[in-house]
């Protein structure tokens, strides 16, 4: 067969390329659209799956983030005036809960789950130390009992300072009761002065003894705050508020503002007085007028009242 000439041959091959490239179907849009991630995966022609953004740290409660929802239901916020995530239950009325321990609380009282909180790496190495200090001290104890260093160091305690200490520390920084029973308080005790804890020891009693502490401890400053009045060098000035607490109850603070007889600017809380049933300005001035009775403070005395702390 004759061979065709190399003029023609070039001319068919252009004509098979062009053919080739009309029946193609290119994409019209140009490579620079896609330089954002959201308009590709949002682009029909788009045909590569985008993965879901993965969160930049790991919950570590992932037991109670199991009851709560993925993201927020439409029309609510995802996280709290403190940037804080918010938990929202899965199974009833879309309500925010900002910490995990309302979350917690909700889901036990409302619900009957019960999920125990994660305790941290630190917590529990320091319990597992308290622990191993107490069952070594004890251990010590009970191998060689030394009777004349524990009748030493219960002698050298001061019943009535470390009473009045105790009861310094619940009342100011607000501490439950059962404070006396926390096995990591007692630890600590215990390593300062085994004779605390022991049987017969200063905190060998249960938390019921704490409410009567404090009020005997109350009564002996009620007495040094008196003596701390007559010898003011200025007037009284009173200042006294009522507000209602979260269960509920109506509560009357009454503080006074005097300089002492040092020369130095001093104030006192007075009285904290509930209030059964009315609580408005006719009761809260009987209210006030009976303390100042109470703390024997004269007329003389008395300088301006004013109705806020």
């Amino acid at each position: 067969m004759p061979s065709l000439p190399p003029n023609r041959t070039r001319i068919q091959k252009r004509q098979r390329q062009e053919e080739e490239d009309a029946g193609s179907s290119l994409s019209e849009h140009d490579s620079r659209e896609f330089d954002d991630a959201t308009l590709a995966r949002n682009d029909p022609h788009h045909q590569v799956g985008m993965p879901e953004e993965k969160r930049k740290k790991s919950r570590e409660d992932k037991e109670l983030w199991s009851y709560a929802l993925k993201k927020p239901p439409k029309g609510l916020p995802e996280r709290g005036n403190s940037n804080q995530e918010l938990f929202y239950y899965k199974r009833c009325t879309p309500k925010a809960f900002s910490s995990a321990t309302h979350f917690r609380r909700h889901l036990k009282g409302r619900h009957g789950i019960y999920v125990e909180s994660k305790r941290s790496e630190v917590d529990i190495k320091a319990k597992a130390t308290l622990g191993a200090l107490f069952k070594k001290q004890a251990e010590k104890q009970a191998k060689e009992p030394d009777l004349k260093a524990t009748k030493i160091l219960k002698e050298l305690v001061n019943k009535h300072a470390f009473f009045d200490a105790l009861c310094y520390l619940i009342v100011t920084q607000n501490l439950p009761h059962t404070i006396v029973e926390w096995p990591e308080f007692r630890a600590f005790l215990h390593v300062c002065n085994y004779t605390l804890t022991s049987e017969g020891g200063l905190l060998y009693k249960s938390r019921r003894s704490v409410p009567l502490l404090i009020g005997k401890t109350f009564v002996v400053h009620k007495e040094m705050i008196k003596g701390k009045l007559k010898k003011a060098l200025s007037k009284l000035h009173f200042t006294t508020d009522c507000w209602t607490s979260p269960n509920k109850k109506a509560y009357q603070a009454i503080t006074v503002h005097f300089v002492d007889e040092f020369g130095q600017m001093s104030k006192a809380t007075l009285a904290l007085r509930e209030h059964k049933e009315e609580h408005g300005g006719e009761q809260q001035a009987e209210v006030l007028l009976k303390v100042i009775d109470e703390y024997e403070i004269k007329e003389s005395q008395i300088g301006y009242i004013t109705g806020k702390l």
